[in-house]
């Protein structure tokens, strides 16, 4: 896929979450999934943390036990940051940061203990600029610090593998790669309400992991999404496990 067709996606994706913030968001209030909830709940997560794809914030209900004393949540929708803000600002005893703002674009300057990307990754067109992403998230991350990665898994999906299997087809004619595909929210239809998306393979993902310098420690899947915890070499270079 070439650049100005991957950007020309990005731009459908922003458009997208600014458009649909307030039923996105009413509809992410329930609790992330059982295995996330498992996974989170097996670690020790320090330090400050950075949420890359924040989208309304529930992120922070999950690691509200956690012994982290700072948050930061970057999305592309300020849409759905004035709600997250609306929601968290006052609710936990840590300090709490909203970044507008792209993974692919947005300087950061400061590393974190604890770098989260949940259910973002799939809406990154071409696999050039994936991998630019997981290169980001590792670079956000101090010596030691973890990554915690969460993306859907459309391949065990059974209602999805029709536009899957003809997108092997399309790639060439719709200059796009095998596996992308656009899905409407909700029940209404129109240009605002498509939402592009790359089914990864477990492979995908974990080679542009592996890639970024980062050691995988853990690998899921519950059927609906795959996950990684990935840790960054630290100083030392004792890793945890």
């Amino acid at each position: 896929m070439n650049q100005k067709r991957a950007d020309y996606f990005r731009q459908i994706v922003k458009e997208n979450y600014q458009e649909i913030a307030p039923e996105f968001a009413a509809t992410r209030s329930r609790p992330l999934w059982p295995k996330l909830q498992e996974i989170i709940g097996s670690m020790t997560l320090q330090g400050d943390l950075l949420d890359v794809g924040c989208g309304n914030g529930r992120l922070l209900d999950l690691i509200a036990n956690q012994p982290i004393n700072a948050y930061t949540g970057l999305d592309i929708s300020n849409h759905l940051l004035k709600l997250a803000a609306q929601k968290y600002n006052n609710s936990y005893n840590i300090k709490i940061n909203w970044i507008e703002g792209d993974l692919l674009e947005e300087p950061l300057q400061h590393q974190f203990d604890n770098v989260c990307c949940i259910a973002t990754l799939h809406h990154i067109p071409s696999a050039k600029y994936r991998q630019l992403a997981v290169n980001r998230l590792a670079g956000w991350l101090k010596p030691g610090g973890y990554l915690i990665i969460s993306i859907w898994d459309l391949w065990h999906q059974p209602q999805y593998w029709l536009k899957l299997i003809k997108s092997y087809g399309q790639s060439c004619l719709r200059q796009c790669e095998p596996g992308d595909i656009f899905l409407n929210w909700g029940q209404q239809d129109g240009p605002g309400r498509r939402r592009y998306y790359h089914a990864l393979t477990k492979k995908e993902l974990v080679t542009a992991v592996a890639k970024s310098g980062l050691r995988i420690i853990h690998y899921d899947n519950d059927g609906l999404n795959h996950y990684i915890v990935a840790q960054k070499l630290p100083i030392n270079g004792d890793l945890s496990v």
